[in-house]
């Protein structure tokens, strides 16, 4: 899953099984332990 929104995105998809990347566009401050990324083109990298 990649999503935008870390709670509802994020936690969501780790509460069923899913790998999650973190699209964070409005530069949040990141939680440990995620895969994140700034911008798209970086999702690449992580898959």
């Amino acid at each position: 899953m990649i999503g935008d929104t870390f709670d509802a995105d994020i936690l969501g998809a780790e509460g069923v099984g899913m790998d999650t990347i973190f699209f964070n566009y409005r530069n949040e401050i990141p939680k440990n332990g995620y895969k994140v990324v700034d911008y798209l083109l970086e999702i690449k990298d992580l898959l």
